[in-house]
């Protein structure tokens, strides 16, 4: 059997080399190899070469498996832990993707706030971390603990997730080092996060942070309120429960 080792690099996981070790903001210019929080050296018994992986934070994972199949292409079906995650989030929110219409749905009417829903890799869709996540909900007009999404929050949402994935990767393919300017991710980091920032958006509406799906959430309060909602909301009943509910300032 061949042996197949995947990698999930999370945020700051990367491979280093004796002759290239990839720089991380995050960190220091360090130059030494095997970098700090080395957690995997890799020597080929051809020809002496290593490589390392190393991932300060450990949101990063290392997968040992074999592989007994005739191809040698290899994709998310030969690797199991591809396999547990929830559809491309770029791919699955186009409108003409299938799959577009299910995710709408699934989005809808959950009990878990919504910003641990986007942040969960499994449930709805993959590929959406902390800023993406943010930049959407703000863009949405939804409060990152709203829970109970109707039908039409869900299908904006969707739509939001598509436009901020799909320009993000285009600027970054034609070479551009700023996203667009009406962006709150320009503004969300200001402060460090922290209570008390100055931090305000494009229109001078003012940014603040709060804790939702265990991570911390750049919000503008004044555009993204919390609705309270205490039943589920079919399509039927989504205008008369939207009037039952009430702003919680």
């Amino acid at each position: 059997a061949t042996i197949l080792i995947s990698l999930h690099m999370g945020m700051t996981g990367r491979i280093s080399s004796p002759d290239h070790i990839p720089k991380l903001e995050s960190l220091s210019d360090e130059c030494s190899y095997p970098p700090p929080h080395t957690h995997l050296i890799i020597n080929s018994s051809n020809n002496g070469q290593q490589a390392c992986f190393s991932d300060p934070r450990r949101f990063g994972s290392v997968f040992v498996h074999g592989y007994n199949g005739q191809s040698y292409i290899i994709d998310e079906v030969c690797i199991p832990a591809f396999q547990e995650l929830a559809p491309d989030a770029l791919a699955a929110s186009a409108q003409d993707s299938r799959s577009s219409e299910d995710i709408v749905h699934k989005f809808a009417n959950q009990k878990k706030v919504i910003k641990a829903i986007l942040l969960d890799q499994r449930q709805v869709v993959s590929g959406v971390g902390n800023w993406v996540a943010d930049e959407v909900l703000y863009r949405s007009r939804l409060h990152p603990d709203q829970s109970f999404l109707t039908i039409s929050e869900a299908s904006k949402l969707v739509s939001e997730i598509h436009h901020v994935l799909s320009t993000a990767v285009k600027c970054l393919n034609d070479g551009e080092k700023q996203f667009p300017e009406e962006w709150l991710f320009h503004r969300r980091w200001r402060g460090g996060g922290n209570k008390g920032t100055n931090s305000k958006d494009v229109n001078g509406k003012t940014i603040s942070f709060v804790k939702s799906g265990g991570r911390s959430s750049a919000i503008v309060p004044s555009l993204q309120k919390k609705v309270a909602r205490k039943v589920a909301i079919t399509e039927n009943s989504e205008t008369a429960e939207c009037k039952k509910t009430k702003s919680i300032t």
